[in-house]
């Protein structure tokens, strides 16, 4: 297959905690090919009948017929197809089965792959084998890698990590799993962050690689703060001599934080980097993204990806903070159109795009989605039964597991539980007249009904599950609330099953709102 000369343009289908149905993804490709993009990154995780592993597959899993029907759907349509398979952490679906327990990288963590057992790379390898037969003539094969948090952790691994280094034990793994991708001439890929945790030891990572760099919160702009890998979160005046040292890049000419500078960073290093913006990730309410921090993001990887040479941008979207894709649809027209037209600025190309939606000027729309798309307490991860864990597990939250949230919060952090109240007061305030505003805008806008239903939809279930969590964070829950709670959670199901399967639909729909219930069934 020739190499394309212009930078890719790829959008993430994530099957993780959700299953698609097959009529469903034909109509999003199709959508996006319409849009502009110029394939998909595929991470299917137990959405597909797999041979190596049957023992993780979802009951509603698509055979590997039906879905090949759907690669060359996506083939017809221009759309390139990646596949993504973790491979270090993110196993989650895996190493919960019983089968697969000693391939954990420790006995008391389901999400990591022990990267020192040979049969753990059998495994893999065969499964890589399966994927490489499934999706037939390819470029590239993406190896995951990412958010490893137990990666080299058992004794085996933390005795080669500190014989030799830990970027060096991540690539020997990475490399030997690579072989079946490399024998058919395919590059393999991974994610960022792992390895740059220690950007000294880049050298170890095979320049044959591609780097898929992922940053969700910069912008096309001097940033006030930034992202360091293994560092956090820092401010210009906290930039050290030994960060500046490993990133030269972090810094422009007048001394101000350089957005995407990792981008930078990896290809001067000599690395393929194909730069990954979000529409739906941390922070997002399970009902609608934030539409300020992602059309800002989703614009600005597009601009550095043209400005900069990479090889591509890829828009991800987690699928498990549950919103529905639908609702990013104006978020995902940024990345190809910004990509074409990096000189004009981000709010006059999203004015453009809104006027070929709607017919009208699109300002009422955008104003109502910024103030309706935030997140809140009870309403995303962490919060309600949606990744109580950190891992991506779909496990239901532990019995008293909002009770245990609130009381740590009381005796251990009273601040953040007053900013928390403080937050929902002003949600329930702000809510309302956005949504009125949206509803507005649908009597007045000539066309372009099936973009603006559902921000309606997202924005009835932001008004009444922001109340009703309002109440349980403020200490003002009680039975009474049970009614109400499970027929919001009836809506939900019903909602998320236009883009879900029944099953899926209904477990995420349990996983937003069961713990809420079970709550408020203990208050007095």
């Amino acid at each position: 297959m020739p190499v394309k000369s212009s930078p890719l343009t790829l959008f993430h289908m994530d099957f993780n905690f959700t299953c698609l149905p097959a009529p469903y993804i034909r109509g999003w490709l199709k959508k996006l090919a319409g849009m502009g993009y110029t394939g998909i990154l595929w991470e299917l995780e137990d959405k597909i009948r797999w041979s190596t592993c049957p023992e993780c597959v979802w009951p509603e899993a698509l055979s590997k017929s039906e879905f090949r029907e759907i690669l060359d759907f996506a083939s017809s349509l221009g759309l390139e197809s990646i596949p993504l398979l973790q491979t270090i952490g993110h196993g989650e679906y895996v190493l919960l089965q019983e089968k697969y327990h000693s391939f954990r990288e420790r006995s008391d963590e389901h999400t990591c792959y022990c990267t020192s057992r040979p049969e753990v790379r059998t495994f893999l390898k065969k499964w890589i084998e399966e994927y490489l037969d499934l999706f037939g003539n390819i470029r590239y094969f993406h190896l995951g890698g990412d958010e490893a948090y137990a990666f080299a952790t058992c004794p085996e691994c933390v005795r080669q990590a500190e014989a030799h280094s830990r970027n060096q034990l991540y690539a020997e793994h990475i490399r030997d799993l690579a072989g079946p991708i490399l024998a058919r001439g395919v590059r393999p890929g991974i994610w960022c962050d792992m390895v740059l945790h220690y950007p000294a030891e880049m050298n170890h990572i095979p320049k044959d690689f591609v780097i898929w760099d992922w940053n969700y919160w910069s912008f096309d702009q001097p940033n006030t703060r930034t992202r360091v890998w293994n560092q956090g979160v820092i401010n210009k005046d906290q930039l050290t001599p030994k960060i500046r040292a490993a990133y030269p890049s972090i810094v422009d000419a007048a001394g101000d934080l350089v957005p995407f500078y990792t981008a930078d960073f990896l290809k001067n290093a000599g690395f393929d980097v194909i730069l990954c913006s979000s529409a739906r990730s941390h922070g997002d309410s399970v009902f609608c993204p934030d539409f300020e921090v992602h059309y800002q993001n989703v614009a600005g990887v597009a601009r550095k990806t043209a400005r900069a040479g990479l090889l591509g941008q890829c828009v991800t979207s987690w699928a498990v903070r549950l919103n529905p894709m639908e609702t990013q649809d104006l978020i995902l027209r940024l990345a190809p159109q910004a990509l074409r037209h990096p000189e004009k600025p981000v709010p006059t190309l999203l004015a453009e795009i809104g006027s070929d939606l709607f017919g009208i000027d699109p300002a009422p729309f955008i104003q109502a989605t910024l103030a309706l798309g935030k997140g809140f307490a009870g309403a995303g991860s962490g919060t309600t039964g949606i990744q109580w864990s950190r891992g991506k597990d779909s496990l239901p939250a532990p019995p008293n597991y909002i009770a245990q949230r609130i009381t740590t919060l009381e005796h251990e952090n009273p601040a953040e539980l007053a900013d928390l109240r403080e937050q929902h007061r002003q949600i329930a305030r702000s809510f309302p007249p956005a949504l009125a505003e949206l509803a507005a805008f649908l009597q007045t806008a000539p066309r372009g009904f099936e973009y603006i239903e559902p921000w309606l939809s997202a924005g009835y279930f932001q008004v009444q599950h922001a109340w009703l969590a309002g109440l349980i964070f403020n200490g003002q829950a009680n039975p009474s609330l049970i009614p109400w709670a499970q027929h919001l959670k009836r809506r939900y199901a019903d909602w998320l099953a236009c883009s879900e399967t029944p099953s899926s639909a209904a477990k995420n729909a349990g996983l937003v709102y069961d713990c809420l219930i079970e709550f408020c069934a203990t208050q007095k």
